[in-house]
């Protein structure tokens, strides 16, 4: 039982969650680019 709960807390978050984090980042790394051109 302890590996089952052991595995179950260390597995990968979905996809789709690790792939919004991603774009969020990179989103905020082009703003910030952006804004110190000006």
């Amino acid at each position: 039982m302890d590996d089952l709960s052991f595995e179950s807390v260390v597995e990968v978050p979905e996809p789709g969650s690790l792939a919004l984090v991603l774009a969020g980042m990179g989103l905020a790394g082009a703003v910030r680019r952006r804004r110190s051109k000006h």
